[in-house]
């Protein structure tokens, strides 16, 4: 929950800077926000507290300040080289792929960015 906290005060403290520079917020979540993994109950919740902080502060704030939340997949780095059992049933995705798509997507003020994008077929 300590990464829940340090978003919420880093955004928190950043709030009046973004809003005199039209600034924007970028979350990055994780796609275990909307489909929570067995053995990651913790990380899976705080996932999705950060979104659902996000989506309220988006109705608060108006349109202020853009926050594009970014809920990606498996994303091949240092952190996810031992996940053996994910990625199983899950394909990777390189960093810097993701963070390509992160960055058109903040650019275009898109509310939401499931990364890669055929997660976002999960949910239909």
């Amino acid at each position: 929950m300590l990464i829940f906290w340090g978003t919420i005060n880093g955004i928190h403290f950043a709030i009046q800077h973004l809003k005199k520079t039209r600034g924007k917020i970028v979350l990055i979540s994780s796609i275990c926000g909307w489909y929570p993994l067995p053995t990651l109950s913790i990380y899976s919740a705080s996932k999705a507290a950060m979104m659902n902080f996000c989506e309220a502060l988006r109705t608060e704030l108006g349109s202020t300040i853009g926050i594009t939340v970014v809920t990606p997949g498996l994303i091949e780095t240092k952190m996810t080289h031992d996940w053996r059992n994910f990625k199983s049933i899950m394909p990777e995705e390189s960093a810097k792929s993701c963070a390509k798509a992160i960055v058109r997507s903040a650019c275009r003020g898109d509310s939401y960015l499931m990364e890669p994008s055929w997660l976002s077929q999960l949910s239909q």
